[in-house]
C-alpha cells in the first residue's frame, strides 16, 4: 500500500509538472503525450502477443512519430488532425501491402498457413492497436492545441473528471460494493466492480465538472475567451454534460483495458509503475475522457 501511495504521489507530481511546463511551451505537454503513446504502444503489443496475436510491431511504434511532429511543428489543429488521419491511412495501406506479400511468398514456398490465416488478420490486429490505444491517447494533443488558455481549461477538466471518477468509484465501491448481495458491474470482465462504485463515479464526475464550471466560467480562471463567450446556461450544460459523459467514458476505458488484460491473462500491462502496473493501467480512463472533452468543447465552442 505504501509503495502504491508513493508511486501515486509521484505520478501526480509528474503530470502536474508537465501541465505547468506548458506555460513555457506547449511542446512540453506534447512530449508527455508522445511518451504515453510510445509506452502504451509497447505495453499493448506485449498484451496482444501474449494473447496469441501477430502484429506488425514497427508500424505501431512508428505511428506516434508523424502524429506528434504534426502537432508540435505545424501549430495548426486542422492540419495536424489531417496529418494524423493520413498517417493512419498510410500505415493501413503499408500493412495490407506487407501482409499480402507475406501471404504470397508463403503460398509460393508451400509454407503452412499460420493459425490466424484469416483475410488480413495481422493488419486488423495491427490497426486495432494503432486506433486503441494510440489514436485515442492522441486526443490529448487536441486539448493541448485547442488554444493556449482554453487548453488549460480542457486539460485540467479532463484530469479532474477522470481522477474524481476513479476515486469516487473506488471509495464507494469499497464502502457499499463489498456486500454479498450488492449488484456487480460487468462481472465477467472485472468482478470487483460494483454498481455502487459505478454510480458514485458518475456522481463524482458531475460534481467536479460543476466545480470546473465555477472556476473556469464563473470566476474566469485562465481568462478563456471561448468559454466566456458562452451564455451561463450553455456553459453550465457544457461542463455538466461533459462531466457525466467523460465519467462514463472513463469507466468504459477501464473496462476495455481490463478486457484486453483478461484476454492476455495479464494482471498488469507492465511493472513500470510500482504498485500501479503500467502506463496503460493508469491512463485507460484518461484517454477516453480526453476524447470526450475534446469532442464536447469542439461542439459547443466551434459549431
Amino acid at each position: 500500500m505504501l509503495k502504491r501511495t508513493l508511486t501515486g504521489i509521484l505520478i501526480i507530481a509528474v503530470v502536474a509538472g508537465f501541465v505547468a511546463l506548458r506555460m513555457v511551451h506547449t511542446a512540453f505537454f506534447d512530449a508527455f503525450v508522445f511518451a504515453l503513446m510510445i509506452a502504451a504502444g509497447f505495453e499493448m503489443i506485449r498484451a496482444k502477443k501474449k494473447a496469441g496475436k501477430v502484429l506488425f510491431e514497427r508500424l505501431i511504434i512508428l505511428f506516434p512519430i508523424p502524429v506528434a511532429a504534426g502537432y508540435i511543428f505545424v501549430q495548426n489543429l486542422a492540419v495536424s488532425l489531417l496529418i494524423e488521419v493520413l498517417s493512419i491511412v498510410v500505415l493501413f495501406v503499408a500493412s495490407v501491402g506487407i501482409e499480402l506479400i507475406i501471404n504470397a511468398v508463403n503460398r509460393k514456398s508451400g509454407a503452412p498457413a499460420p493459425e490466424n490465416d484469416k483475410l488480413l488478420a495481422i493488419t486488423k490486429d495491427t490497426m486495432g492497436v494503432i486506433i486503441y490505444p494510440l489514436a485515442v491517447i492522441s486526443t490529448m494533443f487536441i486539448l493541448n492545441h485547442f488554444g493556449y488558455n482554453i487548453g488549460y481549461v480542457m486539460i485540467i477538466t479532463m484530469f479532474a473528471i477522470t481522477m474524481t471518477t476513479d476515486t469516487f468509484a473506488y471509495l464507494f465501491g469499497m464502502l457499499f460494493g463489498r456486500r454479498q448481495n450488492s449488484a456487480r458491474f460487468a462481472p465477467e470482465i472485472s468482478p470487483k466492480k460494483s454498481m455502487a462504485g459505478f454510480y458514485a463515479g458518475i456522481a463524482g464526475g458531475l460534481i467536479v465538472s460543476v466545480v470546473c464550471w465555477l472556476l473556469f466560467y464563473h470566476y474566469n480562471l485562465f481568462d478563456s475567451g471561448l468559454v466566456a463567450s458562452l451564455s451561463t446556461s450553455s456553459s453550465l450544460i457544457l461542463f455538466t454534460v461533459t462531466g457525466i459523459v467523460a465519467s462514463l467514458a472513463t469507466q468504459f476505458g477501464d473496462l476495455l483495458a481490463s478486457a484486453v488484460k483478461r484476454q492476455a491473462d495479464l494482471k498488469d500491462y507492465s511493472n513500470l509503475l510500482p504498485g500501479h502496473g503500467g502506463v496503460m493501467d493508469r491512463i485507460d480512463g484518461e484517454m477516453f475522457s480526453s476524447a470526450v472533452v475534446a469532442t464536447m468543447f469542439a461542439l459547443f465552442l466551434l459549431i
